[in-house]
């Protein structure tokens, strides 16, 4: 494939699109029976296990772009390449009813979890058995909760310790950049990567009703990629998140839940740094408020961290967080660590809260909670390393 013969809609990235709606005032409404069949495994297939570039040429399925007072409502993306979609550029848009499912039926990849760059098996005769007999169903991911990395392409040398199905890397169920006013509704998304990625000037976002299967989870990032592009984020808010994680045996993937991070292995919220040869961007992350999560069994239900793929130059980040509140979370996590901030001892973070945070280890581990570089904090028993 010629990445040269692709549409580039999106900035960010060098991104190909597939389907661009621009404009204004307009109506997508797919009334729960339309949308998109991307074919996505005949993509997932041809890369299999390889490395995969942004700005390689998989398209994103569906991408609103120079938009004001646009509505996308009951809309199914079946099998997207790359991202099931993007907002960009974009203010006063409304997503109500969005399914994207990206869910591998390719049985040499059954049971394959990425680690150091090698395919890994493990899953037994009658987990690939069971996998046959589902194949045009769900074969969900394992979700972590929010994390949030400072830079753009996803961090696999954090991934590969996850359970998530490499195969169908990069399905983002939305992505957000230079957008205001957007309001997310009524999500349904099997992916393999970010269930939502806010990326760079993303302001006043409201995600509500949002279900995640699978995959890596809620991401702040990536951010701060551009050196001579800051990179703003405001007013977010993440309000009834679900993260659900499959029977490993059937489908190893899911990092985080509602995350600045990714679902799956990792956190709930992860937030996350620079892509492929990114770096040094500077900006600030501010009122993120994430409330009544539920997570099933994630790997790290919050985690912060500020080196995603960046250069060694470029360390330690100019990229403030400040003023995140985590409230009324509940369910449980597959390690003994519940939270990891791993903040810039350049721009430490500050105002962290989190109120009525029941989650819980496995039985006979305590939790722990990693804060590094935290300025200020409540909320949290005082464990591991502050």
């Amino acid at each position: 494939m010629d990445p040269a013969n692709t549409y580039r809609a999106i900035f960010i990235q060098s991104q190909a699109s597939w389907f661009v709606v621009s404009g204004r005032d307009f109506t997508l409404d797919a009334h729960g029976t339309g949308g998109i069949v991307g074919h996505g495994q005949r993509w997932w297939s041809w890369y299999g296990n390889a490395t995969r570039l942004d700005g390689d040429g998989r398209p994103v399925a569906l991408s609103l772009v120079n938009v004001t007072r646009g509505t996308v409502r009951a809309f199914t993306v079946d099998g997207p390449p790359f991202w099931c979609n993007a907002v960009v550029d974009a203010q006063d848009v409304l997503y109500d009813g969005m399914r994207c499912i990206a869910e591998n039926a390719d049985e040499t990849y059954f049971g394959q979890k990425r680690e150091d760059g090698v395919r890994t098996r493990g899953v037994p005769a009658f987990a690939r058995n069971r996998l046959t007999r589902l194949s045009r169903r769900r074969r969900e991911t394992f979700p972590s909760t929010i994390y949030v990395p400072h830079n753009d392409t996803p961090t696999l040398t954090r991934l590969r310790a996850t359970s998530s199905p490499s195969i169908v890397w990069n399905t983002d169920g939305i992505d957000t950049f230079r957008a205001t006013n957007i309001t997310l509704r009524n999500f349904d998304i099997t992916s393999g990567d970010d269930c939502l990625a806010i990326k760079g000037n993303s302001t006043n976002i409201f995600a509500k009703n949002i279900t995640c299967r699978g995959g890596t989870g809620i991401a702040f990032g990536s951010l701060g990629q551009y050196e001579d592009l800051p990179d703003y984020v405001a007013d977010v808010v993440l309000e009834d998140i679900t993260m659900i994680r499959p029977d490993p045996q059937v489908q190893p993937l899911m990092e985080h839940g509602p995350r600045v991070a990714r679902a799956g292995e990792r956190a709930v919220i992860d937030l996350r740094f620079p892509p492929t040869g990114g770096g040094a961007g500077k900006g600030r992350v501010s009122g993120v408020v994430a409330r009544n999560v539920i997570l099933d069994q994630v790997s790290t239900p919050v985690q912060l961290y500020q080196t995603n793929l960046g250069h060694a130059g470029d360390a330690p980040s100019k990229l403030q967080f400040a003023g995140l509140t985590f409230e009324n979370w509940t369910g449980t996590a597959q390690g003994a660590t519940l939270v990891d901030f791993q903040c810039s001892s350049a721009a430490p973070c500050e105002n962290v809260a989190f109120e009525a945070f029941d989650v819980t280890p496995p039985d006979g581990m305590s939790a722990t909670y990693n804060c590094v570089n935290v300025a200020s904090s409540s909320g949290l028993p005082r464990g591991g390393e502050w």
